[in-house]
């Protein structure tokens, strides 16, 4: 008993193991595995649920082509005995049952007509006049059905080895009188083994019909998947930010649907992305922020911000003497030139105004960023420049102001079109200092020097009014690093 509780006891765990390996194979197999093994499943239920239908139904038709063979002979060799008894010719009849066991029908053991206790006539020569056993007189003396008799029973064969059979026994009349017996033996193993062949040939069928099903599922489960794999694949390009696809699926099912809103998510994805240039990346933090609120809203908070303002001198009589497209082309070059430094100093361009740039800084260090920034793009430009008048072309020459304070930063307009912006008198205060810069001047407030680290060069400059302040603004010239000027 315990070696059988151990016994279960391994079976269970291995086919716990079984489950796990089945489940994890389906979980990495993807769509397309798990589509297979679920039609495949369907379709070997199906083939074994077919199977356990007609494997015994053609038990019982083996069974009964067999039995009927066997009555049919029986009351064959029954009708001929009548006169053959009658007379005492047993020739005739023994031609009969010899003639019946020449056919060679396999299973067939024996055929006999019994009378007055004795083998009248018999297939097997041996048994010829010879008594019936008494076991077999008993059997046949209590029969009192006038129809044929089918028995199971152990037969002895020529060979003297024991084997199951089936008899079939007619008992013979003559005048509503019993005179004798028909008495047929069939082998059990040869319907047994037509009953192996029918079964092994529909195990070789059903197993033929699983193989080219799971060969065509497989093909079915693969171009069912490969739209949606290419779904996923294109939902992970999407991710990566790409979107300058689109995916080619054409059906017309519920895929091709979702291929339909995929395309059109990713048309709508890269019209936000282009519209997303014409906002600042604080506005679009602050959409972000006040998304789950429901619609923004106008009003705004007060902040400590660092302000960038550069502008091109020049631009208006420099425009006018060329063409709208090269005004346009030339203007954008020193414009991006511009920002990206900005941006690399971890500034947010709040707008572009004509030939002008706003720019805002904020966290730690913003000030040193700020200034860091006007520095750069103050090189950058004259590099630039450089590079044109050796090739001939016209230059621009930008002024810088920076300052740094207290703001009020908010949504700035109306309920149908709103700015997320800074305002207050130390942003003009900032666009001021750009105003006043000469070409290639980068000027600060010395509210802003005096918070930045001791790292650059600079030039006091004599204080100037500004509208609105009863005091004079105190400005640097900012030249550059100090380790560049070393």
């Amino acid at each position: 008993m315990e070696k059988l509780q151990k016994i279960l006891a391994q079976i269970k765990l291995l086919f716990d193991r079984l489950l796990v390996v089945g489940s994890t194979v389906l979980e990495k197999g993807g769509i397309r595995l798990k589509l297979t093994a679920i039609m495949a499943f369907i379709v070997i239920a199906a083939v074994l649920a077919l199977s356990s239908v007609i494997m015994p139904f053609q038990e019982r038709s083996i069974s009964r082509k067999a039995f009927d063979m066997c009555e049919v002979s029986a009351i064959s060799i029954s009708s001929a005995a009548v006169e053959a008894i009658l007379t005492g010719q047993s020739a005739l009849l023994r031609d009969i049952l010899r003639g019946i066991m020449d056919q060679k029908i396999e299973g067939l053991m024996e055929a006999a007509v019994i009378f007055q206790g004795r083998y009248f006539v018999n297939s097997v020569r041996t048994k010829d006049s010879q008594a019936v056993p008494d076991e077999l007189l008993n059997k046949i003396r209590d029969l009192r059905e006038s129809g044929i008799v089918t028995n199971k029973t152990a037969y002895t064969d020529v060979q003297n080895q024991e084997i199951e059979a089936y008899e079939f026994i007619t008992p013979i009349f003559y005048q509503n009188k019993r005179i004798g017996f028909t008495r047929i033996v069939y082998d059990n193993d040869a319907i047994q083994k037509e009953i192996s062949y029918v079964k092994n040939l529909t195990l070789i069928v059903a197993s033929a019909v699983v193989f080219v099903s799971l060969i065509i599922i497989y093909f079915v489960g693969l171009r069912v998947a490969r739209p949606i794999l290419e779904v996923a694949a294109a939902a992970g390009r999407v991710g990566q930010g790409d979107l300058e696809f689109s995916l080619k699926i054409k059906s017309l099912d519920e895929v091709g649907t979702l291929a339909k809103q995929f395309n059109r998510m990713v048309g709508e994805l890269r019209e936000k992305l282009q519209m997303m240039k014409f906002v600042s990346q604080s506005t679009a933090k602050m959409i972000q922020e006040h998304s789950h609120a429901g619609e923004v809203q106008l009003g705004g908070r007060r902040d400590e911000l660092a302000f960038f303002f550069s502008d091109v001198r020049g631009f208006t009589s420099w425009s006018e003497k060329n063409t709208p497209e090269v005004v346009i082309t030339v203007l954008n070059e020193y414009l991006d030139m511009q920002s990206v430094i900005i941006k690399n100093n971890g500034g947010d361009i709040d707008k572009y105004v004509g030939d002008e740039i706003m720019a805002v800084f904020t966290g730690e260090n913003k000030e040193d960023r700020c200034l860091q920034a006007a520095i750069e793009i103050i090189d950058a430009i004259n590099a630039k420049n450089e590079r044109r008048k050796r090739k001939g072309f016209d230059i621009l020459d930008i002024g810088i102001g920076v300052h740094t304070g207290e703001v009020v930063v908010g949504n700035v307009g109306s309920q149908y079109r709103m700015d997320f912006t800074a305002i207050g008198d130390n942003v003009n205060l900032a666009a001021r200092l750009c105003s006043s810069a000469k070409p290639a001047q980068i000027l600060a407030s010395g509210v802003l020097i005096k918070k930045v680290k001791n790292q650059y060069t600079l030039r006091e400059l004599e204080p100037i009014q500004v509208k609105g302040k009863k005091l004079a603004i105190e400005i640097y010239d900012v030249v550059g690093l100090k380790s560049r000027a070393a």
